[in-house]
């Protein structure tokens, strides 16, 4: 499972700020979260993330994957004008 971490700031009561934000990979979130509590300072969240959201995550990273061939594609295509718009069937 898939579980987020949020390491959040409490000396402030006002306004509990997140400090950090992990994705980990575990089979149990309470493991996850004694990996990150090492503060009497902050407060550790966590949140299973459904299989939508790993879904969502997991392809947010690979877009982001970018490699030689990917670049030369894309420059590619900017020579020729950019992305083809789609036509609108009339």
């Amino acid at each position: 499972m898939l579980v987020k971490i949020e390491i959040v700031d409490i000396t402030n009561p006002r306004k509990h700020e997140v400090k950090e934000t992990h994705y980990v990979e575990t089979d149990s979130a309470k493991r996850a979260m004694d990996m990150f509590d090492d503060s009497e300072k902050t407060d550790v969240r966590y949140h299973i993330m459904t299989p939508a959201e790993e879904r969502k995550y997991y392809a947010a990273k690979l877009g982001s994957v970018t490699s030689k061939a990917k670049a030369k594609s894309s420059a590619a295509n900017g020579q020729k004008g950019g992305r083809p718009r789609k036509q609108a069937d009339r």
